[in-house]
């Protein structure tokens, strides 16, 4: 098994073989990766955990990362293709990415998470990763009382 400073270098090579810019230092990312409580579940593969970018864009840096379980990033392939009537309403049931259960933020109340999103320049999937946040910058973020 790797060493977290080996981990930390492999995540940060991969990085810029995609040329994707890497700003965070070893120590920051080992605190953020310890933060999360996945660093023992970080991986490739079903179930495991790995440090995501809002709307996979930009840099990896503490500002623009989240951690994300591997099936759900996947999923995010999918994003932009046409999905038919029925595919709508089983998301829209299950409170998907566009649900209109109504958001409360420290910067204001909004209708749905993709109302919050387009407000923050975010995914619908972000915006539901900060919802499920108990601790830290996002604690406040929360559905609101109907």
């Amino acid at each position: 098994m790797q060493s977290k400073h080996e981990q930390f270098l492999t995540q940060r090579q991969n990085a810029k073989k995609r040329n994707i810019d890497w700003q965070l230092t070893e120590q920051e990312w080992i605190d953020w990766w310890e933060a999360t409580g996945h660093f023992h579940e970080r991986g490739r593969g079903k179930g495991k955990w790995l440090m995501a970018r809002f709307n996979d864009t930009g840099p990896y840096s503490l500002t623009n990362i989240f951690c994300h379980q591997h099936g759900s990033n996947v999923s995010d392939a999918q994003k932009g293709k046409p999905k038919s009537t029925e595919q709508r309403a089983k998301m829209s049931a299950k409170g998907g990415i566009h649900s209109r259960k109504k958001i409360t933020t420290p910067l204001g109340d909004f209708e749905s998470t993709y109302a919050a999103g387009r407000h923050f320049g975010i995914t619908g999937e972000a915006v539901m990763w900060r919802l499920k946040q108990t601790t830290g910058q996002y604690k406040d973020w929360n559905y609101a009382n109907n």
